[in-house]
């Protein structure tokens, strides 16, 4: 058995842990999305952008495909259990962030 770390598919790097404590993503990472209290504001350097949010256990709780730009998802929207959101620009690897925590955010 190998076990590989670090490795990257087509030079392409996956961060699942690029979301600092403020809710922003690093600058290595090509993702931007901040918790607010008016929703989840996501942003890619490329589209179109697939979106899901996931509870700790991986299940999926809400998914919009094809985003063509910038997106805000409303908090009414955004399910109570959610902890992870996926963000996936198309032929990119996916990079998941956790969801942190917001004052104004339910």
């Amino acid at each position: 058995m190998i076990f590989v770390t670090g490795a990257t598919i087509n030079g392409e790097k996956s961060n699942p842990t690029s979301l600092g404590a403020k809710g922003i993503a690093s600058r290595s990472s090509p993702y931007f999305m901040r918790r607010t209290s008016i929703g989840l504001n996501l942003s890619a350097e490329s589209y179109p952008l697939d979106i899901s949010l996931i509870n700790l256990q991986g299940r999926e709780l809400w998914r919009l495909d094809n985003v063509t730009g910038p997106q805000v998802i409303p908090t009414w929207i955004v399910p109570k259990t959610a902890s992870i959101a996926v963000l996936q620009s198309r032929g990119k690897n996916a990079e998941s962030f956790r969801l942190p925590v917001h004052p104004d955010f339910p």
